[in-house]
């Protein structure tokens, strides 16, 4: 028994596709985004064969996987962009049955194309400022990808420019909008937006500089014509805004203000010259008749001394203060000095001489920068002699020396006088007689009656008056004596007087 059953073979599709190339973009390589203004876009075209069996009915199924996780079951692909760079596998499956049937033949094909990333990364892309002052502003743009291509700044106010890095002023304060666009080498298209802001410019200066400082001149006070802001450079002060002149040659000072994002800063340089510094030494004395020579070292200064001389060298011999000035032009200087004029020692003891036990040799030997030697070993020059003895000195200085001797003999005992008030020349051999007593020369005694009749004139040494009157007692009453003595002081004996009254009783 022969049983027949029939069976049916489905051909299997032959799937193929083509990229259309219908733009200039239409390339399996293409760019993320092009100069102008399009995107990537790819066209796909099914040009699959579907073998076929005759008196059957043939029904296929086409599906497209665009590799970004997107499908499509449309015979054909017209338009497709990609959201992001990279490789994509494009892959068309066939699936074919026959007379309805559950029978699939399934064939498939793929092709790669790819996205070219975008030229730029914006993180390398520098202005040297967003915000600047009008004044002479000056921004810097640079693209720092190093990729290869044409590059086109333009600046928001009407002007670009090509390179990788440019600058560009602004004439006038705003806010601009700065592009950048590159297309490499490849033909890829990219571009950078940003924005920079021009401020209206403040009326920023300072003033209280001169054009020049002496070193070590006084401290200077700087005056900002607008408050708030902050001063650096040389021997400034950023707390009270001081300039302290001591650092030789150039020295730069600004003063920075920020208004809004406008940072200005206003510059001024000052030179700060040497003081032509000299000696004249210390105060000094020369001998009389001698002179005094200085030199101040020679440059290209000017000179002037206290005596009108112009030169660097002077000659002085009068006491006095002197002083010179140097001026190299900038600056001056003046120092002084004090000159005396001194003579050799002239000294002088005195003579030989005899003292009373009350008194005492004062010496003063006193000279100019002297230097003073005594035989006993006494160190200066102004001395009280109390004691008996032979002493010599030896006066000395840069103009010469002295030297004298003295021998003095001091008495055990005071040079004094007595006279008595009273006497009675009565013979009762007591205080009989008038007469004066010391240790002392007596050269005359003259006695007067209170009209000023002398009743006794008598000499010394040991003068007495016994109280009588051309031989006859006087009467009892007060009568006036006048002594005339020596007394052994000094260099010789000193005349004295001694005068008063004395009282007669019987």
């Amino acid at each position: 028994h022969t049983v027949v059953k029939k069976d049916t073979v489905v051909p299997l599709p032959i799937p193929s596709f083509v990229l259309n190339v219908d733009s200039p973009n239409n390339d399996q390589i293409q760019c993320f985004y092009y100069a102008s203004g399009a995107t990537n876009r790819f066209s796909f075209s099914n040009t699959s064969s579907y073998p076929v069996i005759p008196g059957a009915t043939n029904q296929n199924i086409v599906n497209w996987d665009l590799g970004d996780g997107n499908s499509s079951v449309q015979n054909h692909i017209r338009s497709k962009s990609y959201a992001l760079p990279g490789q994509y596998r494009i892959n068309l499956s066939i699936r074919s049955t026959m007379n309805g049937g559950n029978h699939y033949c399934v064939d498939s094909v793929e092709m790669i194309v790819e996205v070219k990333p975008r030229p730029l990364d914006s993180t390398l892309i520098f202005f040297s400022d967003t915000s600047m002052c009008l004044n002479q502003n000056n921004f810097t743009f640079e693209n720092r990808t190093g990729i290869p291509g044409t590059s086109t700044w333009y600046f928001g106010d009407g002007s670009s420019s090509a390179g990788d890095t440019v600058t560009h002023s602004y004439a006038n304060a705003g806010m601009y909008n700065v592009r950048f666009e590159i297309v490499d080498t490849a033909g890829c298209y990219d571009e950078f937006d940003d924005s920079v802001e021009v401020v209206p410019q403040p009326n920023n200066f300072f003033s209280g500089l001169s054009p020049y400082y002496c070193q070590g001149d006084a401290i200077v006070q700087l005056i900002p014509n607008l408050g708030g802001g902050t001063f650096e450079g040389d021997q400034v002060s950023a707390t009270d805004s001081t300039f302290n002149p001591v650092q030789l040659g150039l020295n730069s000072i600004r003063y920075i203000y920020q208004e809004g994002n406008c940072r200005d800063t206003s510059f001024q340089s000052v030179n700060v010259m040497p003081i032509p510094l000299f000696e004249l030494g210390a105060d000094t004395s020369i001998c009389n008749g001698s002179s005094l020579d200085l030199t101040i070292s020679q440059d290209s200064s000017t000179f002037l001394w206290s005596n009108s001389n112009m030169t660097n060298t002077a000659s002085f011999s009068n006491p006095g203060l002197i002083w010179a000035e140097k001026d190299n032009g900038w600056c001056s200087y003046r120092d002084s000095l004090n000159l005396s004029v001194i003579s050799a020692p002239d000294i002088s003891l005195g003579s030989d001489t005899t003292l009373c036990g009350d008194r005492i040799r004062s010496v003063d030997l006193t000279s100019d920068e002297a230097t003073y030697t005594w035989s006993d070993g006494y160190p200066g020059p102004v001395r009280d002699i109390t004691q008996s003895g032979s002493y010599s000195v030896v006066v000395s200085n840069k103009c010469g020396s002295a030297m004298d001797d003295l021998n003095i003999t001091i008495l055990p005992y005071a040079c004094e006088l007595y006279v008595p008030n009273a006497f009675s020349p009565n013979g009762d051999a007591y205080n009989n007689v008038f007469r004066p007593i010391g240790q002392v020369v007596v050269n005359r005694m003259i006695i007067f009656n209170r009209w000023g009749e002398i009743l006794a004139d008598i000499p010394g040494p040991y003068p007495e008056w016994d109280g009588t009157y051309q031989g006859q007692l006087v009467p009892v009453g007060t009568y006036f004596f006048e002594i005339l003595y020596q007394d052994p002081q000094g260099e010789f004996a000193l005349p004295k007087t001694e005068a008063g009254h004395v009282y007669v009783v019987y």
